[in-house]
């Protein structure tokens, strides 16, 4: 039962590998209907004319992986997540991985680092025993550095033509209806005031909202299929320019850093407005979750980052007296 297990659970770490951590499709699929396209697909072809060379299919539902942990000192590693272990090591993680951290890692060399002849799988239980030395955590830290790199990619083009989409549709570029979650009737054209929000990821996640609380957390049975026209969307695609800000350096379009994602994530998980200011700790914790960034971020950049994002009352600075310079 444990070798099947093993043999089951590398098996999926192994389609994570191949498409970054990708998160469950829909639950249901209600079709395009005549001069209808439900989100997803519309997404998939919106996006794809965008970024017509980089543009994978996997993006709508890409996330980034937590880093693997970095080694202090020389030596094996733990062989397990237990913190005793972790403890007694002469080589030692900076913090202790996970379990699926240990086997991504295990897989990853196994599977692009045949050279380090790794050992086979043993433990029991969810305890697995997966020694490394030092220098394969770092070949594997190398290799899910560029899985990662792969990822965040994925995710940027995600977000911006998820902004994009919103942005045609509040500007009435592209029009919108919604579909009882049994069928029906499409209803009349979405007012365009529906999408001017910043609270648009859950639209994006299930494919559905509620025309009579589009702005709250309604009930799974109060909410409706998402559809764009086909006419709206065919329009949209055959001018790169209208409505369309797509991140593209050589037009001299929107960039974003890494610093500058993670902070507008964090503004829009916490619903930080003018009237909303979280505490500084709180804010810290955020950033240290969402940061997607190939290396960490040392504690004061965190707190660069949680002042940048609240207002200068509340980050505690002065406003320079009236007449000064």
């Amino acid at each position: 039962m444990l070798a099947k297990a093993l043999v089951d659970c590398r098996s999926e770490l192994r389609n994570y590998l191949a498409s970054p951590q990708l998160t469950s499709p829909p639950l249901a699929d209600p079709g395009d209907w005549n001069g209808m396209i439900f989100l997803p697909r519309a997404f998939e072809v919106i996006g794809s004319h965008y970024w017509p060379e980089d543009w994978s299919g996997l993006e709508q539902t890409a996330s980034v992986p937590e880093a693997l942990p970095d080694v202090i000192g020389l030596g094996l590693l733990a062989c397990t997540a237990n913190p005793s272990a972790f403890d007694a090591m002469p080589a030692r993680w900076s913090k202790p991985p996970t379990q699926s951290m240990l086997l991504r890692a295990d897989c990853m060399l196994r599977d692009h680092r045949p050279d380090l002849a790794r050992p086979l799988l043993g433990g029991l239980g969810m305890q697995l025993a997966i020694p490394f030395t030092v220098s394969e955590w770092r070949a594997a830290q190398e290799i899910d550095r560029g899985f990662r790199r792969t990822a965040l990619a994925l995710t940027q083009r995600r977000d911006e033509t998820r902004r994009t989409i919103v942005r045609m549709c509040e500007s009435g570029e592209l029009e919108t209806a919604l579909l009882p979650l049994f069928g029906g009737e499409f209803t009349p054209a979405l007012p365009t005031s529906l999408w001017r929000t910043t609270n648009y990821g859950p639209r994006f996640e299930s494919f559905r909202m509620s025309a009579r609380e589009p702005f709250g957390a309604p009930h799974w049975s109060e909410t409706e299929w998402i559809y764009l026209t086909e006419r709206s969307v065919k329009r949209a695609t055959n001018n790169k320019g209208a409505g369309s800000r797509l991140a593209a350096d050589q037009d001299g379009v929107e960039y974003e850093s890494e610093y500058m994602v993670c902070m507008r994530e964090v503004v829009q998980a916490l619903g930080i407005t003018t009237a909303n200011q979280p505490k500084k700790l709180v804010v810290e914790a955020k950033i240290r979750e969402l940061w997607r960034g190939d290396d960490g971020l040392s504690e004061v950049m965190i707190g660069y980052m949680a002042s940048f994002v609240r207002t200068l009352a509340a980050s505690g600075g002065r406003r320079p007296k009236s007449g000064s310079p």
